[in-house]
């Protein structure tokens, strides 16, 4: 098991951690990873951090800093967010097989940095959200603020792969022969 909370979002280049988790999985291990979500909803909601509105705040401090009205202040070290997409790509170039993937948290809802609910009405909120997104409701699955990961590495090659416990099971309910993978009518390893 290779375990990696919290580490993907400070990395510059997590494809090539990635790859690295794949290396060190034993066949059949598997692999939890979290990353921050870009399409995150309490970004979405404020203007302040909504990336679609990213090209006019530049532009608006690039003009408050030529007018010397906001003075430039060195660029704090932060987390990188990631889209859900790119990360399930890392994981499919590094021959990992997602099998489940989910964004948990919706976070402290605010209106231009500035907290707009109470605590106890912002959990309320969050539990509730999280339940809808664990029902897959659509946008709210896709709009926590952590992506969770869980993928596992193959235990063998496909031509070398042996029945699953699945077809195991079934040939002998069935008292059928389970040699090279020749089940009749139960399911069978893609080719």
């Amino acid at each position: 098991l290779v375990v990696a909370l919290g580490v993907i979002p400070w990395l510059e280049r997590p494809e090539m951690a990635i790859r690295e988790m794949a290396r060190v999985s034993m066949p059949g291990g598997h692999v939890l990873l979290t990353a921050d979500n870009r399409k995150r909803l309490i970004y979405l909601l404020d203007p302040a951090m909504n990336p679609a509105l990213a090209p006019l705040r530049r532009r608006l401090k690039g003009m408050l800093e030529w007018m010397r009205i906001l003075h430039q202040s060195p660029k704090p070290t932060m987390a990188i967010f990631h889209d859900r997409r790119f990360i399930d790509e890392a994981l499919a170039s590094a021959e990992l097989i997602k099998i489940k993937g989910m964004t948990l948290g919706f976070g402290t809802f605010t209106f231009l940095h500035r907290k707009i609910l109470p605590e106890r009405l912002g959990i309320a909120l969050n539990h509730q959200l999280q339940s809808l997104a664990n029902r897959n409701v659509p946008f709210l699955r896709s709009t926590g603020l952590t992506y969770l990961v869980l993928a596992t590495k193959p235990a063998l090659p496909h031509s070398e792969q042996s029945l699953s416990a699945e077809q195991l099971i079934y040939c002998a309910a069935k008292g059928q022969s389970f040699e090279n993978g020749d089940v009749d009518g139960g399911p069978v390893l893609p080719e």
